[in-house]
């Protein structure tokens, strides 16, 4: 008797428990959203943060955070807070700012908190400067850039430089000069430097090469498209953009789902923020010049 008793609460309970609705969401925490980037040539760092509420974006709870503080601390242990911005909740974003930062090498810690329901945390290590040697020979430059063990991804991109005139005003430009191209009768093919991944050698550098006849190629596009002479064609100018692991790692995660047969969630599958998501990275771009 007390066995069917049992066996009746049991079926009684499991029905009852079926027929409650079934929220994918209710057992996921809210969490930060973080994106940061430390970019040497930006007058200001911006920051990007949102509440999220699940962890694979189900449902659109995100809400601009009230009651937000976050603060940076660099290589020598000072401490620079975020301001608010302008575009401070556009598309559900917090948005903010800090100047006057002089980006130096080391490890930079970010902390953001919201009141005291949401924190977030990581560190990132901005690398130093690059060092660019550029080597002319008959056909081609080489060119020679330094890198640290600090650097996980890097890429090198090349333009050529000119005047052009637009309603009488002189306007300075630059057109990329592809790596590989070939032409045949009016079909142009151009390829173009992608981000490669770095290896740990501390003193291994970088070997890219230009080509004279990118270089020339390049020209008479400019010259064509333009209207321009070649007196306005100025000078060549090397980029060299590393990236360090997080920011390179976060790359190749959201590539990796660029097609449409992939199967993807609302944003990519790295994070360094910890107790959030998102990602707090660091690119060091440096250049030189040389005379075509």
């Amino acid at each position: 008797m007390i066995k069917k008793i049992v066996s009746i609460l049991f079926i009684i309970l499991f029905f009852t428990s079926c027929n409650d609705d079934f929220d994918i969401v209710k057992d996921y925490h809210e969490q930060l959203v973080v994106f940061l980037v430390l970019d040497n040539r930006a007058d200001k760092q911006i920051i990007k943060i949102q509440k999220l509420q699940n962890d694979v974006g189900l449902n659109d709870n995100n809400k601009v955070l009230k009651d937000l503080s976050v603060r940076l601390i660099d290589t020598y242990g000072v401490a620079h807070y975020f301001k608010d911005t302008v575009l401070n909740g556009v598309n559900n974003f917090n948005v903010l700012f800090v100047d006057s930062l002089d980006l130096k090498e080391g490890t930079y810690s970010l902390f953001v908190n919201s009141g005291n329901k949401l924190y977030a945390w990581s560190n990132v290590t901005v690398r130093a400067p690059q060092l660019i040697y550029v080597s002319s020979f008959n056909e081609y430059y080489k060119i020679n850039i330094s890198k640290s063990a600090s650097s996980r991804g890097v890429l090198v991109k090349n333009f050529v430089c000119f005047d052009r005139v637009d309603n009488g005003i002189t306007t300075s430009d630059m057109m990329e000069i592809p790596s590989k191209f070939s032409v045949n009768g009016t079909d142009t093919t151009e390829i173009y430097p992608a981000v490669e991944k770095s290896d740990y050698s501390e003193n291994k550098s970088i070997e890219v090469i230009i080509g004279y006849n990118a270089i020339v190629y390049t020209k008479q596009k400019i010259i064509i498209r333009y209207h321009i002479e070649s007196k306005d064609i100025k000078k060549i100018k090397i980029f060299s953009f590393s990236y360090d692991w997080n920011l390179y790692e976060y790359i190749m995660s959201y590539k990796g789902y660029s097609d449409p047969y992939s199967v993807r969630l609302d944003r990519p599958n790295y994070s360094n923020i910890i107790f959030g998501n998102g990602v707090f990275g660091a690119i060091r771009v440096d250049s030189t010049e040389i005379k075509p």
